[in-house]
């Protein structure tokens, strides 16, 4: 089923409603010390690896600043005013500190690596130029439309020929009602595909992050969409990345959470969809459920997360579905009733929302 928006007089009070849910106050923080550094699990070569993240502090995504999206709350994190090229790059200096031959590397801003907005073109360059020899492939985010040929040219320039360049970039779905009057994106597949077409004139490649359950959807409403946007998207993309929602602070989302009319997915629901993504596509599928088995996340019944996380982390390395394949719960048939009957219930079936 593909879900469908008639309203389009929805869109402006969305983002209006995604405005009003921010609490956005001009930071005084050290604007040449990075948010935070830490290493994660990833896959490299068919390989497990540990990855280095560096979150840089910027004045935000020039998108959220606005409204932004109906889920993301990482602007909270931003200084909101604008913060120097020369700040940006001690940041960065700083961050490799704690660097310890990881062979990946990913770089997170609040929004936007190859927006000038929020990271200068010359700082782009020059953090690309700081990357350590020892790391194999480096990961940025950005918006679609500012994944344009100057830009990654420049930044292929300043890197190590032999630097793999990934660029993450929030597609959330392919289907454009979903992005408008769901996630109120501003960009649709078609510019993630004219991105994917500049990155790769330069040697980079794009990684596609795909919601799993935007607000509005039912669950069965949502695996069709995640999976369909594997479907679309895939072809265009170097790995395909599930990102189940997550509760972020200072949301539309949280709000409609907090009323307990949203639920965040089931874990079953990512299981399902990594399954069914994974014959839709040739590309590598993956997901890393942020909060998962937490209330805030994407969750089962508590009993069994520990062992559906574990399974899923399994998969993202071998890419293998039989790794899920003995999985099991008695929440399953709670799960499979509310694929069946959530669209006839007036808000999602489950528990209400929490602090927990």
């Amino acid at each position: 089923m593909t879900p469908e928006f008639t309203k389009v007089a929805f869109y402006q009070p969305l983002a209006k409603a995604s405005r009003e849910a921010r609490r956005l106050t001009v930071r005084d923080d050290d604007p040449t010390e990075p948010s935070t550094t830490f290493t994660q699990p990833d896959r490299w070569e068919g390989k497990e690896v540990q990855a280095f993240v560096v979150i840089l502090r910027t004045r935000g995504c020039r998108w959220a600043l606005g409204g932004g999206c109906t889920f993301c709350g990482y602007v909270n994190d931003s200084f909101v005013r604008k913060i120097e090229a020369k700040e940006l790059i001690t940041q960065f200096t700083k961050a490799l500190a704690s660097y310890k031959g990881e062979p990946i590397l990913k770089i997170y801003t609040s929004g936007s690596f190859f927006d000038p907005y929020e990271v200068a073109e010359e700082a782009q360059s020059a953090i690309v130029a700081l990357v350590p020899g020892s790391v194999r492939k480096l990961n940025v985010e950005a918006q679609a439309p500012d994944v344009t040929e100057s830009r990654v040219a420049a930044v292929a320039k300043a890197k190590r020929v032999d630097l793999k360049l990934e660029v993450g970039v929030g597609l959330e779905s392919a289907n454009p009602a979903v992005a408008r009057y769901s996630v109120n994106k501003e960009f649709f597949l078609a510019d993630f595909e004219a991105a994917a077409k500049a990155a790769a004139a330069h040697g980079a490649t794009l990684k596609a992050y795909t919601m799993v359950k935007p607000p509005y959807l039912t669950e069965a409403e949502a695996i069709e969409d995640a999976v369909a946007t594997a479907r679309l998207a895939g072809p265009h993309a170097s790995t395909v990345s599930f990102n189940p929602m997550n509760i972020q602070k200072n949301t539309l989302v949280e709000r409609l959470w907090t009323r307990g009319q949203y639920r965040p997915p089931w874990l079953w629901s990512v299981v399902e969809v990594l399954k069914r993504a994974k014959e839709a596509t040739s590309t590598p599928v993956k997901s890393d459920p942020v909060a998962g088995g937490k209330h805030r996340g994407a969750h089962n019944c508590g009993t069994c997360d520990d062992h559906v996380l574990a399974a899923i982390q399994a998969f993202n390395v071998s890419q293998d579905v039989r790794v899920f394949s003995s999985l099991a719960c008695a929440c399953q048939e709670t799960w499979r009733d509310v694929l069946d009957l959530e669209g006839f219930h007036q808000g999602p079936i489950g528990e209400l929302a929490d602090d927990a």
